[in-house]
């Protein structure tokens, strides 16, 4: 018999897998390279993000001017900021309801007749019903105590 190799459908012509670039970010050739921001500029810019969400241009200018930023860099600190916050209030939204659906699950699926009877008559007996379920009132004879006297 004869000994066949196989080689992976994706190899280059020494059997190996191809080298993969990533393509899923195309930024313009000239673009500045990512600049990490310092303790100190993070701890400005978080503070000032308490006091106030969104800058003026000269409240912009004058600040990226006294933290060694670009306007650019601190718009689109701000811009990201904001989409965190968003973020995080949601999921404490989501937090909330999930802790209240836990303690009372019936308040988020409510009972299907729930719509046609108010909350406070569910699982009791509908009034038209109730007079042949009601107890004879004290002081009558009840049926069995008439059957037993005779």
């Amino acid at each position: 018999m004869y000994k066949s190799t196989t080689v992976p459908f994706f190899s280059d012509h020494n059997g190996e897998p191809p080298k993969l670039k990533c393509n899923l970010r195309k930024h313009k050739p000239n673009r500045k390279p990512r600049t990490p921001f310092t303790a100190q500029q993070l701890r400005a810019l978080e503070s000032k993000f308490v006091d106030k969400q969104y800058l003026s241009i000269a409240e912009r200018a004058e600040f990226s001017s006294s933290l060694g930023l670009s306007e650019t860099q601190v718009k689109i600190w701000f811009q990201n900021r904001r989409a965190k916050a968003k973020r995080v209030q949601e999921a404490e939204i989501e937090k909330l309801k999930m802790a209240q659906f836990s303690r009372h699950p019936h308040h988020m699926y409510p009972h299907p007749l729930q719509q046609y009877f108010p909350h406070h008559l569910m699982g009791r007996p509908l009034p038209h019903m109730m007079t042949h379920l009601s107890m004879p009132p004290q002081g009558s004879p009840s049926p069995s105590t008439q059957t037993s006297q005779q």
